[in-house]
């Protein structure tokens, strides 16, 4: 506190005022002291919160990516004829196993991590194959133009859908599985 006291003494405060300024010294040190506690209690939190709870801030984040670009997607006559062919299957299993079994027709798997892009364009996947993310928001656009809900489900390095109509099923880019 000495260098505080020495500091104000060389301002030219004197004695009265040099008191005052040396207690609203240590109430702003307290006050800023507080504020990094708090700070360094609220980032930690956070990372706790990210990375070791199931609630994980970066899936949702990247669901709601995904769910845009699905969305975008939506529009491209490659979905909208996909979902156009395979909607008029009669059961919820061949309409599925109908995108699937296109799918599984032009799908090369390409992780594309030289381009600046993160996901490819229908058009782009079947001429270029595509990533499992890329699978994952194709199969979300013709799904969701043919009534399904879709769910993109995270693994460690893996996506996949998780689609439901009548029943739930699990719909990778080369299998399609009903689960209960």
């Amino acid at each position: 506190m000495n260098f505080v006291k020495n500091h104000y003494k060389k301002l030219g405060y004197e004695r009265k005022y040099l008191d005052i300024r040396l207690k609203e010294f240590r109430k702003s040190m307290f006050i800023s002291l507080i504020i990094l506690v708090f700070g360094i209690v609220l980032i930690c939190s956070f990372a706790y919160f990210c990375l070791f709870s199931n609630y994980n801030l970066l899936d949702k984040f990247a669901k709601s990516y995904m769910n845009s670009v699905s969305y975008m997607y939506s529009s491209d006559d490659i979905i909208i004829q996909i979902a156009n062919l395979c909607s008029n299957f009669e059961s919820e299993e061949n309409k599925l196993r109908c995108v699937n079994n296109f799918f599984k027709e032009f799908y090369n798997y390409d992780e594309h991590l030289n381009e600046t892009s993160i996901f490819r364009s229908p058009s782009e996947i079947i001429n270029n194959g595509g990533c499992c993310r890329d699978a994952s928001i194709f199969y979300s656009s013709v799904f969701s133009l043919m009534g399904f809900e879709n769910e993109y489900v995270f693994e460690p390095n893996h996506v996949y859908n998780k689609v439901c109509g009548e029943d739930c099923w699990i719909i990778d880019q080369t299998y399609i599985e009903k689960i209960n």
